[in-house]
């Protein structure tokens, strides 16, 4: 006799439909071993967003704390291109002086973003720095 596979959008819709039915909440949760919590959440979920609505959402999370807005980014990799030779330590503070209304992270958390976008940057900053002194390559 081969395993019966069970889909957990179906089981979901099925439970939607048993309490649709007028089934007691609480008899369904002990039938398909779920808290009365999830069955509340997909039956919420059910009346908001209809079927697609009992389809497993994303886990990932929609802002990435650490993430350094694009515009700092660009900030920092102009500023060392007109001063090569200066560091995370010396372009946060200069560029929090000159742009006071960007947020910039904390201290410690920031010099780290502004050491990682140099990395980042860096490669692409040594090729352009190679071709202007060896033109021929």
């Amino acid at each position: 006799m081969p395993w019966v596979e069970v889909n957990k959008v179906d089981l979901r819709k099925e439970l939607i439909y048993r309490y649709l039915r007028k089934e007691n909440v609480t008899d369904l949760c002990r039938e398909y071993q779920i808290s009365r919590k999830t069955a509340y959440k997909f039956i919420h979920r059910f009346e908001q967003d209809g079927l697609d609505g009992l389809k497993d959402e994303s886990r990932r999370p929609h802002l990435l704390a650490n993430k350094t807005d694009e515009l700092v980014e660009q900030l920092i990799s102009a500023t060392k291109w007109q001063y090569p030779s200066w560091g995370a330590k010396k372009l946060k503070p200069y560029l929090e002086k000159l742009y006071p209304l960007l947020h910039f992270p904390s201290n410690r958390i920031g010099w780290y973003q502004c050491h990682k976008v140099l990395r980042k940057k860096e490669h692409l900053f040594s090729l352009f720095c190679s071709n202007l002194l060896h033109p021929s390559w």
